[in-house]
């Protein structure tokens, strides 16, 4: 299980802000994953990207049409974020 607790979705562009147990938060671009295609195609829809679920006890992040990404990943690709807390 991951120790992302939150998403944000109305983080800059056509991002995410992932939020720890610790409370600190990270954010994360989705283009370079929408630029891959395919199914990851639709993260470059800003609708899409608002409709971000945790799934999976929080080990992935989830979109409809089936479009599921690792926490874990998207952490690897994430950059602090000292946003004010939601």
């Amino acid at each position: 299980m991951s120790d992302v607790v939150q998403i944000i979705t109305d983080g800059p562009g056509r991002s995410l802000v992932l939020v720890r147990s610790d409370g600190s938060r990270a954010v994360v671009e989705l283009r370079p994953f929408a630029a891959r295609g395919g199914v990851l195609a639709p993260l470059d829809d800003a609708p899409t990207v608002a409709a971000a679920r945790l799934i999976d006890h929080g080990a992935a992040v989830g979109w409809p049409g089936g479009v599921e990404i690792a926490v874990a990943t998207l952490l690897a690709a994430a950059s602090p974020c000292t946003a004010a807390a939601e």
